[in-house]
């Protein structure tokens, strides 16, 4: 039986058509080579998320400015949802602000454990924004192919978990 691919002006579902078994494969191999790099960038905007937010709490009582209250803080959370859905503009945006947290890091006499854990993080955010996959994410394709794949799935590791608490704690710290 000949399987037709065009959807039938009739039919009221709204799944989209089965794709042939190859090309399926071939979307499923793209999410799994690509969807670490998607971690790491909705990563980077949950990180995002956090500055702002807390900018926004703690901004109000110790800033007078009112971009030192809400314009940064909103900036942030703005960059935040514009990474975590994977915006072309906001990536970039990201690697340039990632860029200067990197050159604020070296140009500044930290111990050089504080230096490391803040530098590793960075240079990992830059990586994943700049990188040729990092590009290729925040495309309209790989948007497609999330909405054709959402079985395929990322396995956080341990590490990444820790890495995560590491840096969670290291704002905490940078802000009191």
């Amino acid at each position: 039986m000949k399987i037709s691919h065009y959807k039938d002006p009739t039919d009221q579902s709204s799944s989209p058509p089965p794709l042939p078994v190859n090309q399926a494969l071939e979307i499923d191999q793209i999410r799994k080579d690509h969807i670490n790099t998607e971690a790491n960038i909705k990563f980077t905007g949950f990180i995002y998320m956090i500055i702002g937010v807390l900018g926004l709490l703690i901004g109000i009582d110790r800033f007078t400015s009112f971009w030192f209250q809400i314009g940064i803080p909103l900036g942030f959370l703005t960059l935040s949802i514009g990474l975590l859905r994977l915006n072309k503009d906001a990536r970039i945006i990201a690697a340039i602000l990632s860029l200067i947290w990197i050159t604020l890091i070296l140009t500044h006499s930290f111990d050089w454990l504080f230096t490391a854990i803040l530098l590793i993080p960075n240079a990992a955010f830059s990586f994943a924004l700049f990188g040729k996959k990092g590009r290729f994410v925040t495309t309209t394709d790989y948007r497609a192919i999330i909405v054709k794949t959402p079985h395929v799935k990322i396995k956080t590791s341990i590490g990444a978990w820790v890495l995560f608490t590491i840096i969670f704690a290291l704002i905490i710290r940078l802000i009191y």
